[in-house]
């Protein structure tokens, strides 16, 4: 199992789903991802959330996790279809915002094979070993391919 991470600014906008659709499935053909974990919090996890409906319907097999720090969250995410595991720890519950949203976090960084950001700041979860993961800057570095890519670059 191949765990992927999506994390990004909460108020990031809708010119991130170029990035974010090709990342997703280039993650699953390239890097083997079979889970997405997001945290479900802002528009950034909304836009993921879609992407990654829309791409269970082309990959089946995968698994889409949401990471809710807040029960009244799980109202943000009634919309999406059935398949997305919805998680959430009850001990984040009694906690103050910025303290379960860092844990939160902190959780899908620790959990997570490979992690794609998006307007992102990882500086301060340094304390966390990521010398085994895969770091996708998805506002910076270039995806790896997808296949209709390396189509295309062929037939020329």
């Amino acid at each position: 199992m191949t765990t992927c991470a999506l994390m990004g600014d909460f108020n990031t906008g809708k010119d991130c789903v170029p990035a974010i659709k090709n990342f997703i499935r280039s993650a699953i053909r390239w890097d083997k991802v079979d889970t997405f974990v997001i945290y479900g919090y802002g528009e950034f996890a909304l836009i993921v959330a879609d992407e990654l409906a829309k791409a269970k319907s082309e990959y089946p097999h995968i698994k889409c996790k949401i990471l809710l720090s807040f029960w009244e969250d799980c109202s943000l995410f009634d919309k999406f279809r059935p398949g997305f595991e919805i998680l959430f720890f009850r001990e984040l519950a009694f906690e103050t915002e910025k303290f379960a949203i860092a844990a939160c976090h902190r959780m899908i960084l620790c959990f997570s094979d490979i992690i794609g950001i998006y307007n992102y700041n990882l500086f301060p979860f340094r304390d966390i070993d990521m010398s085994s993961k895969k770091i996708y800057d998805l506002t910076l570095e270039p995806i790896p391919p997808t296949e209709e890519m390396i189509k295309s670059i062929s037939q020329i």
